[in-house]
């Protein structure tokens, strides 16, 4: 397998970003595992492996140290810290409901890669081109008010 199969270890997401682009242009098959969203994601037409659905007592093995056989799990738990969901609570609201289309999002930051792009430019133009996204986050006063603002 050591022939066909090389285990690349990049050391920086710009490297794995150079890594993976530049197998792709050859037509060279790669297989890698990526966060999301991203910019790659946005560029090239990949296909992605699906991975079996969240375990939670798989989860309960990897959160405790001290157990030997630790089962994997595909999903990670994501919280705000308690502080910030207690100071912030109108946040925490406006959090629960923000829901990115990921196939937009990475086209979103694809072209921001492509065009060297500040974020917040990118930012702007997606809040533009895309109200009914962020819309359905905010309640209609708020999202009236952001939208005259832009």
């Amino acid at each position: 397998m050591t022939d066909s199969f090389v285990n690349f270890r990049t050391g920086s997401g710009a490297a794995l970003d150079a890594e993976v682009a530049s197998a792709i242009r050859r037509g060279k098959p790669v297989l890698f595992y990526y966060w999301s969203p991203t910019p790659l994601l946005g560029k090239y037409k990949l296909i992605k492996l699906e991975e079996p659905a969240f375990d939670a007592e798989a989860w309960k093995t990897l959160t405790d140290a001290s157990n030997p056989n630790p089962r994997g799990t595909s999903s990670l738990a994501a919280k705000l810290s308690i502080g910030v969901s207690a100071e912030y609570p109108e946040l925490v609201s406006v959090f629960k409901n923000v829901d990115f289309p990921i196939d937009l999002l990475n086209r979103t930051l694809g072209e921001m890669s492509d065009k060297h792009e500040d974020p917040g430019v990118a930012a702007a133009r997606f809040l533009k081109q895309h109200p009914e996204v962020w819309k359905a986050w905010l309640p209609a006063d708020v999202a009236a008010k952001v939208s005259h603002s832009l």
